[in-house]
């Protein structure tokens, strides 16, 4: 077997089977490429959660159509063990064929407990050096050594010194070209790096449990001795002039990783030290000209990754906070690789997007209705508290001027920041909708034109989920302003829980925008020096919580190409989305496509009732009077897909 995939392919031949049963309990089929590849070759497929959701998905999407004597092969998964599959309904249980997948049948010398932890995406380099490997079965220790040695390129059982160290914590927390893969390993994983290291006498004064698992607390531990390397006030444990380090600088602090410092000291310095000094050398052209310079070299195409899209946003953020904060004009040249960006995405969503909700929660969300469920993984007692804000309409350049003035205003908050793709049409109805239910908004089809029972769905999932009473899960939404006074009532319960909180300044500030994005994000900044925000993060970790900041979809900028005048026959209007439904619905679609051939036909049933059938505008382009231009959503940019999902704590005394 060359490729570990074909371990599952296999089974997967077209027109194989009507229904296929498979048992995966290390969730093998939520791998992007097996997901994508199965797909391709005509299989449809649905996990299993609950009998209800369950029953109702098949019914909605499957049934008519086989009683019409469309051919659909359904894959149903189940990420369990195969004994568990007799708990699917006796009908299915008569006419499927059963498969089961385990990480142990293709790694059967390795620790089957340490081999399920590890992401996906580390697989095929595992499977790589496995093949070569004739010896006898590992032990859990064993099994990691043999993970960091040849996956994780970092050998324990050498001599290490510090500087070592610092050098894979860079290429762990940071990529330098697009197809360097980031190095992730899992929490069992980095608890035996800690330990083993700990028992080096010369790492006893480096906070290795912070800074080896996660990629902020490395930065701002990096950001702490950059301030004590510039200024002389005491030697350093990073040696920053070792040219091994020095290297990675300038990217760290062209990318924002780490930021400029006044230099109280600058005698007998290098002028390599300029980058990280405030003044002309750190000035905000050659920071974009750096973010330029880094989008054509790391640009996705249309073979790219998840996660290599997910990681270039955050790139692209960059690019347009730029632009919009320091009124940058988009250079001519450069506006042709602005453009196969977007069209690179536009291409790539609408061939993996039918894929992507399949996959897992853990270790991170990829979609916004994994967050609930991502949440609901972490460990609970009878103290765990979590807040959930989500920020509507935020999109990632947003975030960046919100963590800018967050911390401006509290030195001590660090920031552990994720993307995670928005539901499409990226709108309000649907995709905050899904981030509260935890679940696809074919299972809230009643309420998918409204967010009235939002409050309704998340106590409803914390209560199956966890167990919890209605007591303990607490929802504020359609919050603008003075917003810890308006939350405390909740906040005051003495059982509370899981909060989620809704805070629509954002989306209120877009809808009413007129000047386009620079405008938007001078109202964002003023309404953020209030200290509205800032207040209500302050007081949740006081009590706290576990606070996590999301966004149901982001904006862009968008120019109008006119409006199909179709009336009452449109369900939903958005500037850059329209929704028809019902029996008529795919024909008034098709009227609106003939007026406006250049506009997308999204796919029918992708995580949608399948009597709606939608129409959007393509990138830069929205339906309203011509040559007008909007801040608005409901697209496939990437500002409006890709949104940021972060967790805020404070710093570790």
């Amino acid at each position: 077997m060359d490729n570990w995939r074909e371990y599952v392919l296999k089974d997967f031949q077209k027109s194989i089977s009507k229904l296929t049963l498979v048992a995966d309990p290390d969730s093998l089929l939520s791998e992007h490429e097996i997901l994508t590849e199965i797909r391709n070759r005509g299989f449809d497929l649905i996990q299993f959660k609950d009998h209800v959701s369950f029953r109702y998905a098949y019914e909605m999407n499957y049934r008519q159509r086989w009683d019409n004597g469309e051919e659909t092969d359904l894959v149903v998964i189940l990420h369990s063990d195969y004994s568990t599959l007799d708990n699917l309904p006796y009908d299915f249980l008569t006419i499927g064929r059963k498969l089961s997948y385990k990480l142990s049948d293709i790694f059967p010398k390795l620790s089957n407990p340490i081999i399920q932890t590890v992401e996906k995406s580390d697989i095929d380099s595992l499977f790589t050096y496995y093949k070569g490997y004739s010896g006898e079965m590992l032990s859990d220790n064993e099994t990691i050594e043999f993970f960091l040695k040849n996956v994780y390129h970092f050998n324990l059982n050498i001599h290490i010194l510090p500087k070592d160290l610092i050098k894979w914590l860079f290429s762990r927390h940071f990529r330098t070209n697009k197809d360097e893969k980031p190095i992730k390993p899992p929490e069992i994983i980095d608890e035996y790096i800690i330990k083993k290291l700990l028992q080096i006498s010369i790492f006893s004064d480096l906070p290795l449990s912070t800074i080896v698992p996660s990629k902020a607390d490395f930065f701002d531990f990096l950001q702490r001795q950059w301030e004590i390397y510039l200024n002389g006030k005491s030697s350093t444990i990073i040696p920053f002039e070792d040219d091994d380090i020095r290297v990675y600088l300038d990217n760290f602090f062209l990318e924002g990783y780490l930021q400029p410092i006044k230099s109280t000291n600058p005698n007998n310095r290098s002028e390599w030290v300029n980058v990280g000094i405030i003044g002309p050398q750190s000035s905000s052209i050659k920071r974009y000209e750096h973010v330029i310079n880094s989008i054509v070299e790391m640009r996705p195409s249309v073979q790219s990754s998840v996660n290599q899209w997910l990681d270039f946003s955050m790139i692209w953020a960059e690019l347009n906070f730029l632009l919009n904060e320091d009124c940058i004009e988009i250079p001519e040249n450069i506006k042709e690789i602005y453009c196969n960006v977007e069209d690179n995405f536009e291409q790539w969503i609408l061939q993996n997007f039918a894929s992507i909700h399949n996959l897992s929660y853990l270790p991170i969300p990829k979609m916004v209705h994994h967050i609930a469920p991502y949440l609901a993984s972490k460990k609970f007692s009878k103290e765990t508290k979590i807040a959930l804000i989500v920020l509507d309409g935020m999109s990632s350049d947003n975030w960046m001027i919100i963590k800018n003035e967050l911390s401006k205003i509290d030195k001590d908050l660090i920031f552990d920041e994720n993307q995670v793709f928005s539901w499409v049409p990226t709108i309000t109805t649907i995709s905050r909708q899904s981030i509260f239910a935890g679940t696809l908004p074919i299972n809230f089809s009643s309420s998918i034109e409204t967010t009235a029972v939002e409050y309704s769905l998340w106590k409803k999932f914390w209560m199956n989920e966890k167990g919890l009473t209605y007591q303990m899960v607490g929802y504020k939404s359609g919050l603008d302003n003075n917003l810890l006074e308006n939350i405390n009532d909740i906040l005051n319960k003495p059982k509370l829980s899981i909060l989620g909180i809704v805070i629509s300044k954002i989306d209120t500030i877009m809808h009413g925008m007129k000047v386009g994005k620079r405008g938007m994000h001078s109202n964002i900044k003023i309404w953020l020096q209030s200290g509205d925000l800032s207040q209500l993060i302050s007081e949740l970790l006081n009590k706290e919580f576990q606070v996590f900041i999301t966004s149901d979809h982001g904006n862009t900028e968008a120019k109008g190409i006119g409006e199909p005048s179709q009336g009452i026959l449109v369900d939903e209007k958005y500037k850059r989305a329209r929704i028809y439904s019902g029996d008529g619905g795919q024909n008034f679609r098709e009227e609106a496509f003939n007026d406006f051939p250049e506009s997308i036909k999204w796919p029918v049933g992708i995580g949608l009732p399948n009597d709606k059938y939608v129409l959007m505008t393509k990138a830069g382009r929205a339906y309203t009077d011509k040559g007008k231009t909007v801040v608005t959503h409901g697209g496939l940019s990437i500002e409006e897909i890709i949104v940021p999902f972060v967790e805020i704590r404070r710093r570790a005394v």
